[in-house]
């Protein structure tokens, strides 16, 4: 790339959206060695030093950019002339680059940008590759036009290293990056598309974390700014009339939505169910706005709203959303999407809880042969649609077939490479339950309901005490029903001993309640 002139370097920008497509990283020329302008020539160094390692994250080589980016930090903060850079940008590295980024590909927008449902994987249990996280560097243009001094690219720096973290999931620095970049912008800074970027980042990172109330206070910041860009956008639009003005309002306005839709997930994870559902019809008016009725993005944010109805027990209003959904997205993506077999698992979930069992035993029978034909038997969503056939088959008295599907979930549960040890213990007290209630073997019903209590002592950290004390009560049950009086008063006060506490946990009582028969009729009737 041809080496900026020194008044570029002063008034142009530092990486504009409009040029990124052919921007190549630069070499450090000859003559700015002898520029009598040191902080121009400080911060220019540091742009070169950000532009290869954006192209280096760009190609794969995360170890390389994560240097390179530190060597622009060390030039930010180190005014020393003499400290040089630990790991310096070589030439010939500089015509590699050249040559690698030309030949890679452009990326496309994805479906997971397109629509955002509730139940699309976090951002970060995605396998996104180099490509599809450096993009969004050069999607920031500088927060000045063109920097006096290298200080004035700190934010941009600590911003774009704070996103190689961020793919290589190392999560404590990708925070301290961004938070550092925040805190580095200047009050001009605060509603740029860098702020933006820093505001979505942390958000998503907090969601990852489950810290949901610090993510939405994020997620706010973000639509906040980029409302007042859209506002300042429509202003010089209206002044200037160009159509590249229109091309950043889409812009702005897709990341908007996107926004609004990270916040209404972000509600919906913590059961602010009504702000949820604010933030979906914001995003459904700007869609309809912008947008056809069947668009993708019009049917993901429509089958949100299904899905607060649910929540919110209006079943009726749920299946509507998600059924159209269901009828027109699998149009667009076909049956085998993950988004549309999710959908239909969620489809059926509704209608066994309006009481809909026979249609809902169809639902999920057509969603096992979708999700078997595409993952194959042994996968985790299979065994996730089998536990709720299940359930189902359990609420229609089918007993038989209940345990046959509780079994075989239970088998792919076990054989997963990351098992998740909650679902198994959820499977083997269906399984006790179905045997309980089958009522032919209650040995095994026995077998079942041990396992889970072993489970349950060796789990310290997920010790589930409801779970316990039910599952106690019902062995004394099972005892009982055998005439094992004696056991069956054991199990049951062992139960008693879980009370529960005033801020509505539980925790291990030290004596047995004299009045046991109100907390157990069982246990009076034994």
């Amino acid at each position: 790339q041809r080496t900026p002139t020194k008044s570029h370097r002063k008034t142009g920008p530092v990486m504009s959206m409009e040029d990124t497509a052919s921007r190549q990283p630069a070499a450090l020329s000859a003559d700015l060695g002898a520029s009598e302008d040191l902080p121009a020539r400080r911060a220019y160094e540091v742009e070169c030093l950000n532009n290869a390692a954006i192209s280096f994250h760009r190609y794969g080589d995360t170890s390389r950019a994560t240097q390179l980016y530190n060597d622009a930090i060390h030039k930010i903060f180190h005014h020393d002339a003499s400290a040089g850079p630990s790991s310096p940008l070589r030439q010939p590295e500089i015509s590699i680059l050249q040559v690698l980024t030309e030949g890679l590909p452009q990326e496309s927008q994805s479906i997971g940008d397109l629509a955002l449902t509730f139940d699309a994987p976090h951002e970060l249990e995605l396998e996104d590759g180099a490509a599809d996280l450096s993009h969004r560097a050069f999607d920031i243009p500088s927060i000045l036009s063109g920097a006096a001094s290298n200080q004035e690219l700190a934010p941009l720096i600590l911003h774009n290293l704070g996103l190689v973290f961020y793919q290589l999931k190392q999560t404590e620095n990708s925070m301290n990056m961004f938070n550092l970049a925040l805190k580095s912008l200047p009050p001009s800074g605060a509603d740029t598309m860098l702020a933006r970027s820093t505001h979505h980042h942390m958000g998503q990172l907090l969601m990852f974390q489950g810290e949901t109330e610090q993510a939405i206070h994020h997620f706010v910041q973000e639509s906040n700014v980029l409302q007042n860009l859209l506002k300042q956008a429509a202003s010089s639009h209206t002044n200037s009339g160009s159509n590249g003005d229109d091309d950043k309002i889409g812009l702005l306005h897709t990341r908007l939505q996107m926004s609004f839709g990270n916040l209404s997930r972000a509600y919906f994870d913590s059961s602010l169910l009504q702000e949820s559902m604010l933030c979906c019809e914001q995003i459904l008016r700007l869609q309809l706005a912008l947008y056809p009725q069947h668009d993708l993005r019009v049917l993901a944010t429509t089958y949100n709203i299904g899905r607060i109805h649910h929540k919110e027990e209006r079943f009726d209003e749920a299946l509507q959303a998600c059924n159209a959904f269901l009828q027109h997205a699998a149009v667009q993506l076909g049956e085998k999407h993950p988004h549309i077999m999710t959908a239909m698992h969620h489809v059926g979930m509704i209608q066994n809880d309006a009481g809909l069992l026979t249609t809902a035993v169809t639902t999920f029978t057509k969603c096992l042969v979708l999700r078997r034909e595409a993952h194959g038997e042994v996968h985790t969503s299979v065994a996730e649609t089998m536990i709720e056939l299940g359930a189902v088959n359990m609420e229609v008295g089918n007993y038989t077939r209940a345990l046959m599907a509780y079994q075989r979930a239970l088998v792919i549960m076990q054989s997963a490479p990351c098992n998740d040890p909650e679902c198994i213990l959820m499977i083997l007290s269906y399984m006790g339950q179905a045997h309980y209630s089958l009522g032919v073997d209650l040995d095994k019903a026995l077998m079942c309901y041990r396992q889970v209590l072993l489970m349950l002592s060796n789990m310290p950290e997920v010790r589930n005490y409801d779970l316990e004390a039910r599952v106690l009560t019902t062995i004394g049950e099972i005892y009982l029903d055998q005439g094992e009086v004696r056991d069956a008063m054991d199990h049951f006060v062992a139960a008693e001993r879980i009370l529960p506490s005033g801020d509505g946990g539980t925790q291990i009582g030290i004596d047995v309640l004299p009045s046991i028969q109100d907390f157990n009729p069982s246990a009076a009737a034994a």
